[in-house]
C-alpha cells in the first residue's frame, strides 16, 4: 500500500536548508554515478532530501542530515532511500549496495511524495531485474513497485 506524504512548512524549511548545504558541499566533487552538477542540481538535492524526510515520517524515524550521505544509511543504520520523480519509477539497487540494507522507494517531487515500499538489498539483486534503465551504461537492479513490500512491514523486520 502506497503512503502519500506532503511535508509541512517546518519540514520544507529543514529540507531547503539541508539541500543548499548538500549542494554547496558537492559543488566541486564528482558524483559517484557520474551525475553532472548544474543549475538544476539544487532541485535534485531538494527532491532527494524531501524523499528521505518523507520516508522517515512513514516509518517513525527522524531524519538527520549527514555530511557523508549513504555512509550507514539515509535513515539511520541500514535504511537507504531511493527517490525518483517518475510516477512509475522503479527501486534501483546497485551491485555494490549492501545486501543487509533495506531500500525504500519514494516517488514524487518536493514537497509531496509517495512511499511505494521497500526491499532488502540482497533480495533485490535478482537476474530478472538486471537492466540499464538510463541506457548510459549504469547497470543496476530495477525492482518494480509492485514487487516491493508494504512500508508498514519495515518496522517488523529485524
Amino acid at each position: 500500500m502506497t503512503v502519500q506524504i506532503t511535508l509541512d512548512d517546518g519540514k520544507q524549511r529543514i529540507a531547503r536548508t539541508a539541500a543548499q548545504g548538500r549542494f554547496d558541499r558537492r559543488k566541486n566533487t564528482r558524483h559517484r554515478w557520474g551525475y553532472q552538477q548544474n543549475e538544476h542540481s539544487i532541485d535534485v538535492e531538494l527532491d532527494a532530501i524531501g524523499a528521505e524526510i518523507a520516508a522517515g515520517l512513514s516509518i517513525g524515524v527522524t531524519w538527520k542530515d549527514s555530511s557523508v550521505p549513504d555512509s550507514d544509511g539515509d535513515l539511520g543504520e541500514r535504511i537507504q532511500v531511493r527517490h525518483t520523480k517518475w510516477g512509475t519509477g522503479r527501486l534501483l539497487v546497485h551491485p555494490e549496495d549492501k545486501d543487509d540494507h533495506c531500500f525504500i522507494l519514494v516517488r514524487g517531487k518536493f514537497p509531496t511524495f509517495s512511499i511505494v515500499g521497500w526491499m532488502g538489498g540482497g533480495e533485490a539483486k535478482q537476474r530478472q531485474w538486471w537492466t540499464d534503465p538510463s541506457r548510459r551504461g549504469r547497470w543496476c537492479y530495477a525492482v518494480p513497485g509492485d514487487g516491493l513490500r508494504s512500508i508498514s512491514t519495515l518496522a517488523e523486520t529485524p
